[in-house]
């Protein structure tokens, strides 16, 4: 067996074993009569665990969810350019999808994100666009955006208002 195991947190001899790559002996066997269980893991170097007298030793664990197959990746860490680029991508998709909803290639479109970040604005700022026209030509709108609550009789009342091809409701 030539299994790596990755420890979390655990102990040998009541000295703590954290986030450390160990090859396995033995998998995870929960102790009898008390809480938690241990791993038998091959170590190389005896002078780091006092007490070891043959390669291997048992390491004490909580329970097994302080194991791992491998170690976790580290996040690279962004520049702002980077995180700059990612969300213009981001909102780029945002903008191509409301133009998509206000053709009608899409039936309905759900934005989902924490407050502040622009989803309502980049929005706005494609239906601005397409009601450039309507405003022009003193037609209906074709477009509204409603904030705040609503029963609802007013929600079916403004469904209805916005019933006709290339009309978009925006909540």
């Amino acid at each position: 067996m030539n299994k790596q195991i990755y420890v979390l947190e655990g102990s040998y001899r009541n000295r703590k074993v954290e986030n450390t790559t160990f090859k396995l002996v033995k998998p995870y066997q929960p102790y009898p009569h008390k809480e938690g269980g241990f791993i038998t893991v091959k170590i190389n170097d005896l002078t780091q665990y006092p007490g070891a007298t043959k390669d291997h030793i048992r390491i004490s664990l909580n329970n097994e969810n302080q194991l791992r197959d491998k170690p976790p990746e580290s996040r690279k860490e962004e520049t702002d350019a980077e995180v700059v680029e990612r969300m213009r991508k981001r909102f780029e998709i945002l903008d191509s999808m409301t133009k998509a909803t206000k053709k009608g290639d899409i039936r309905a479109m759900i934005v989902s994100g924490p407050p502040g970040v622009g989803k309502s604005y980049g929005v706005e700022k494609v239906l601005e666009r397409y009601g450039v026209i309507s405003t022009l030509g003193d037609s209906k709108k074709k477009y509204e955006v409603v904030k705040g609550a609503m029963s609802a009789i007013g929600l079916y009342v403004k469904l209805y208002n916005f019933q006709e091809k290339d009309c978009v409701v925006v909540f």
